[in-house]
Order: structure tokens, then C-alpha cells, then sequence
């Protein structure tokens, strides 16, 4: 699981938890949210991320009971405590993301906090492959198809804008933007390579 996944998950099993309860509960997003680190184990290795929202409840409600008593039925296994700022309600769901419930400064916050996330390269591996191979064959296919147009000491840098709008367009989503990373780097070193020895070849 990526960052981008986890946290589009995370949003979700939010949302579901609020609507599921009797009465439904709502929630204003939390921009840019601080990992509640006193919830989770102590010197953890790995990055996790989080979505959080202060909870809007109708009078009388007691978010803590009715969260805990709802986590309870659905074997998350609730745990609770009280801080110096406040309770605190701790849950694990079902897929690995923790749950956190905090009470503070007169308001509610609910945090779903990623399990710890992937540090696979694989899409940066691959993306340096495909980018090498394209920094491979580019240089001579841009010199043989532009030479009549930009002559041959400009031909060969064709490949140029198609390696930067692939990669550049992958960069934009956090899903892919580890391989956008490879392609940039793979087709750099092999296309700053390969354009020096056709351009010599063709010279």
C-alpha cells in the first residue's frame, strides 16, 4: 500500500464509521493532520499517514460511548484512557488502519491512521527501465526522423519532450509518481549517452 492509497482508504473507513452509527455522526475535515503519536506503538520503523476530522454530534450525544460500543460490536477491540487534555478511545479495524478518538480543547477529533506503509521500489525500478530503454532508442530515432528539418546537431534531442511529458504527467498523481521519477532518470542517463554516439556516428 502507498501513501496515496492509504489515505484515500483511510478517508473511506471515516466516512463509514460515521454513517454506520445510530444517530449518524459528521465530520470537518482536518487539513494536514498530525500523526496522533501518543496512540500508536513507541519508536516505530516506517511512515504511516493519517486523515482526521472534528466530530459534529447532536446535543446530548456521547460520542465516546456510542463510538466505543459500536467498535465493540465490530471486533475492533477498543481500548480507552484518560490524558491530561482529555479521553482518549483507541481501536484497531479490521485492516490494519488504527483508529483514534480524542477529546480536547472543548471538541472531538477522529483520526484513521494508516498501517505502516510500503517502502517497495518497484515503480521507480521499473520506471528507470522504461525510461532507459526509450533514452536507448530515442536519440537515433529523432536524428533519423527530424535530421531533414533541425540538422544533426539538433535532430537527435527529439526524444527530449516526449521523455518530459511522460514523466512530468506521471509525477502529477502520487500513485505513479515513483515511476514519473525512474522514467526521468533512466532516460536521462541513457539518452545523454546514446545521443553523444549517434550524433558521433552521424557526424
Amino acid at each position: 500500500m502507498n501513501r496515496a492509497q492509504a489515505l484515500r482508504e483511510a478517508q473511506q473507513i471515516g466516512a463509514s464509521l460515521l454513517a454506520r452509527v445510530e444517530p449518524p455522526l459528521t465530520g470537518v475535515p482536518i487539513p494536514s493532520p498530525v500523526l496522533p503519536t501518543f496512540a500508536l506503538p513507541p519508536r516505530e520503523t516506517g511512515e504511516r499517514v493519517c486523515q482526521a476530522m472534528t466530530l459534529l454530534a447532536p446535543a446530548g450525544v456521547d460520542l465516546f460511548a456510542l463510538l466505543a460500543d459500536d467498535w465493540e460490536q465490530n471486533g475492533l477491540q477498543p481500548h480507552s484512557w484518560s490524558a491530561p487534555e482529555g479521553p482518549v478511545l483507541v481501536g484497531v479495524h479490521l485492516a490494519g488502519f488504527v483508529l483514534v478518538l480524542r477529546g480536547h480543547a472543548g471538541r472531538t477529533d477522529l483520526y484513521v491512521v494508516s498501517p505502516i506503509l510500503s517502502t517497495s521500489r518497484a515503480g521507480l525500478y521499473g520506471g528507470i527501465a522504461v525510461g532507459a530503454a526509450i533514452g536507448f532508442v530515442g536519440p537515433c530515432f529523432s536524428t533519423l526522423t527530424f535530421q531533414q528539418w533541425f540538422g544533426d546537431h539538433l535532430a537527435f534531442l527529439g526524444f527530449v519532450p516526449v521523455i518530459l511529458l511522460l514523466g512530468g504527467g506521471l509525477l502529477i498523481s502520487p500513485d505513479t509518481r515513483q515511476f514519473g521519477v525512474g522514467l526521468l532518470i533512466g532516460g536521462a542517463i541513457t539518452g545523454i549517452v546514446t545521443a553523444g554516439i549517434c550524433s558521433t556516428m552521424l557526424a
